[in-house]
């Protein structure tokens, strides 16, 4: 019984560590899209997770919410802070910080 709830355990932590990969590379193709449209530079090529959650779908069911944090530039000196936040796999929200062109 012991070795059943240890492997449901590294089963859990493996299926949550893949979402969470899936769920970076979605946030960062997402902020690296919206900085080309901006056409502003994706500072570091970095992400910082935020805040993590529980939520509901529409459908009723659970899933992560997550929010990230990253920086760009748009003349290479001033540093500004841009925020998105994905409901499941979903992008629900992207915004940038007013900046200078």
């Amino acid at each position: 019984m012991d070795e059943l709830i240890i492997i449901f355990m590294l089963v859990a932590i493996a299926a949550y560590w893949w979402d969470s990969a899936s769920a970076y590379e979605k946030a960062y193709q997402a902020a690296r899209q919206a900085c080309e449209e901006g056409g502003v530079q994706l500072l570091d090529d970095t992400l910082e997770r935020t805040k993590i959650r529980l939520c509901r779908h529409e459908r009723g069911y659970m899933h992560f919410c997550r929010e990230y944090e990253f920086e760009f530039s748009s003349d290479g000196e001033v540093r500004y802070a841009g925020h998105l936040k994905l409901s499941g796999q979903r992008l629900q929200h992207i915004e940038m910080d007013p900046y200078r062109t």
